[in-house]
C-alpha cells in the first residue's frame, strides 16, 4: 500500500527590512503617544484642535502641514516668547510708525495707515480667524467709493482706463468669510486701494490671499496681517490722475501660540509673474522696514522686535 504523501508546510520568508520598518513605526507611534500624554493640558488641547482641523479641513490642508504645526506646539526654540497677548483688534503689536504723517482709518475688520501725499494707503492691517461667518459673501461691489474721512478724496474714475486694477490691500473675500458682508463692503473704500497690474492682482497676489484664508487661518486659529505697497526712491510710474504706482508689495503674517510668536514676511515685485513660488519671496521684516520707512510692532519689547524682525523664513508655514 503506497504511503500517503505529506503536504509540505510553506512559511513566508522572514523579511528583516519589513520587520525593521514595522518596528520603527511602532516606536515612533509609541514615542508620540508618550510625548502627548505628558504634555500640559493646554498643549494637548491645541494638538487635538490641529488634528480636528486636518480631519475637517478638506483638500486645502495636508497632513504634513498639520504635523509641522504640532511640532511648533511642542517646540519652544522656534518661537519667540512675548508677554503681550493679542486681543480682537485688527492690529497686534502696535500701529506701524511712519516718518511722514499718516491718517489712521479704523473700519470694522481692518485698519489703514493712509498717505494723503501719495493718495494711497501705506499699510492695511487685518485679523483672520478660523471662525467662518454665516453670511454668504456678497457679489463683488459694482463700484468703489471715495473715503470721506480723507482729504485726497480719491474716486474710482481716477483709475478708469489707467491700465491698472483697483487693488485691495485688505482682502475683500477673506474679510467677508470671517466678518460678513457689512465688513466686506468697507473694503471697497478707495482708501483701501492701490494701483496693481491685473496679472499681479489676479495671479501671485491672489494666491497669497487665498493661502491666508483657506490654509493659514484654519490651522493657526488667528493670524494678523499687515500689508502695503513699496515705492522706489524716485517714482517713475504714475496713473494719468497722478497717483503713484508701487514697484513692489509686502505682506507680514503674524501668529501667536500660547504666548509665543512667529512671523513670516514677503516682498513681491509688482512686475512678478505668477510662475514664481511664494517661498522665493520670503524676506525679513527688517528688509520691509528698510524699503518702506515703516516701523512695525513697536508695542512689543525691543528684544521681541529684534528676534521677530531679523529672521528670514526659508519655508512657508
Amino acid at each position: 500500500m503506497p504511503k500517503k504523501s505529506k503536504k509540505k508546510k510553506h512559511f513566508r520568508s522572514w523579511n528583516p527590512k519589513k520587520w525593521l520598518m514595522t518596528g520603527s513605526c511602532l516606536l515612533v507611534i509609541t514615542a508620540i503617544v508618550c510625548l502627548y500624554t505628558f504634555q500640559p493640558n493646554k498643549k494637548r488641547l491645541e494638538i487635538n484642535r490641529l488634528a480636528n482641523v486636518y480631519v475637517h479641513g478638506g483638500s486645502n490642508i495636508g497632513i504634513v502641514q498639520i504635523l509641522r504645526d504640532i511640532w511648533y506646539v511642542y517646540s519652544t526654540k522656534s518661537l519667540i516668547p512675548c508677554d503681550i497677548r493679542p486681543d480682537d483688534l485688527p492690529v497686534y503689536g502696535g500701529i506701524p510708525r511712519c516718518k511722514t504723517p499718516l491718517t489712521i482709518l479704523r473700519n470694522d475688520a481692518y485698519w489703514v495707515g493712509y498717505s494723503e501725499e501719495k493718495r494711497s494707503p501705506l499699510w492695511a492691517a487685518y485679523r483672520l480667524t478660523d471662525e467662518i461667518s454665516d453670511e454668504k459673501p456678497a457679489a463683488r461691489a459694482e463700484s468703489f467709493l471715495p473715503d470721506r474721512r480723507t482729504t485726497a478724496q480719491v474716486t474710482s474714475d481716477q483709475y478708469t482706463n489707467s491700465g491698472y486694477d483697483r487693488g485691495h490691500l485688505a482682502s475683500s473675500y477673506s474679510i467677508a468669510k470671517c466678518f460678513g458682508t457689512t465688513a466686506q463692503m468697507q473694503t471697497f473704500l478707495m482708501s483701501n486701494v492701490v494701483p496693481q497690474r491685473h496679472a499681479f492682482n489676479a495671479g501671485i497676489w491672489k494666491s497669497l490671499e487665498m493661502k491666508e484664508i483657506n490654509t493659514l487661518a484654519p490651522r493657526c486659529q488667528s493670524i494678523w496681517i499687515i500689508t502695503g505697497p513699496i515705492y522706489p526712491p524716485v517714482i517713475t510710474r504714475v496713473l494719468p490722475s497722478g497717483i503713484p504706482v508701487p514697484e513692489a508689495f509686502y505682506k507680514i503674517i503674524l501668529d501667536e501660540i500660547d504666548g509665543r510668536l512667529r512671523a513670516m514676511a514677503f516682498i513681491i515685485d509688482h512686475d512678478q509673474e505668477e510662475e514664481m513660488e511664494l517661498s522665493d519671496c520670503l524676506v525679513s521684516i527688517d528688509e520691509i522696514e528698510k524699503r518702506t520707512g515703516l516701523d512695525f510692532f513697536t508695542g512689543f519689547p525691543e528684544t521681541v522686535q529684534t528676534a521677530l524682525e531679523g529672521n528670514t523664513n526659508t519655508k512657508i508655514w
